[in-house]
């Protein structure tokens, strides 16, 4: 059965609980497969040897301050940065 309390759901807990209950398998199912995502995510985040690691990412973006500008913002939002292409591509 699935909880809708232990995963943060507000307002009519009855509504919520009986729409949940009439798939059960298929809500715990996707519950499972999120958590299992998210453990292999954060693995891979603090893996040393993975060139995704937390480590890396914050070099990158200490070495780029610029990319958290104002202006830089504006142009990846109008699709005109640097990597535009292989972002769209």
């Amino acid at each position: 059965m699935v909880d809708p309390t232990s995963s943060g759901l507000k307002g009519n807990q009855q509504q919520v609980r009986a729409l949940l209950n009439q798939a059960p398998l298929f809500w715990n199912t996707c519950l499972g497969a999120l958590q299992t995502a998210s453990i292999i995510a954060l693995g891979r985040v603090f893996d040393q040897s993975s060139e995704h690691n937390i480590d890396r990412v914050l070099g990158i973006a200490q070495k780029n301050l610029g990319i958290f500008s104002k202006s830089a913002l504006g142009l990846r939002k109008q699709g005109n940065g640097p990597h535009a292409a292989r972002v769209a591509g």
